[in-house]
């Protein structure tokens, strides 16, 4: 929204075009919690979890290290999933 129009598109249905995409698989670290919870902008309405922006930021790093605990349990859940399916 309010952005300019992309100069092209992406088919990421194909095959060349999904290869050139570099995409980090590796754990997610504290900081990149700490960095995405701290961008989160207050006084917006929760999502249907019922947790604010808020609450989110107040817990500090104790919610952002159980976030990124989370967060890594389900990419690695996710991974095994993929591999085995």
């Amino acid at each position: 929204m309010n952005q300019p129009e992309p100069l092209s598109s992406l088919d990421f249905g194909d095959p060349v075009m999904a290869d050139s995409f570099e995409v980090y698989e590796g754990k997610i670290n504290l900081e990149e919690v700490q960095r995405a919870v701290s961008s989160l902008i207050n006084n917006k309405a929760p999502g249907v979890d019922e947790i604010s922006a808020e609450m989110l930021k107040h817990g500090k790093e104790t919610v952002a290290e159980q976030l990124a605990e989370l967060f890594n349990k389900i990419w690695q859940d996710l991974a095994m999933f993929q591999c085995s399916g």
